[in-house]
């Protein structure tokens, strides 16, 4: 039962904050939160976990 935790805790953690389906992919650069996909990283104007505006990914 621990490793299955274990696993569920580390899809978790690579899986986009917004969209709940894609892998991480994009860190961003201010606050260095590794938190969405591709797609979503490209669209949005400010980190969606501290709201840092976005400069870079």
């Amino acid at each position: 039962m621990k490793i299955k935790r274990e696993n569920e805790t580390l899809k978790a953690a690579l899986t986009c904050k917004i969209c709940m389906i894609e892998k991480v992919m994009c860190t961003f650069l201010l606050c260095g939160h590794f938190c969405t996909c591709l797609s979503y990283g490209e669209q949005v104007s400010h980190c969606p976990l501290c709201r840092m505006i976005k400069t870079g990914f």
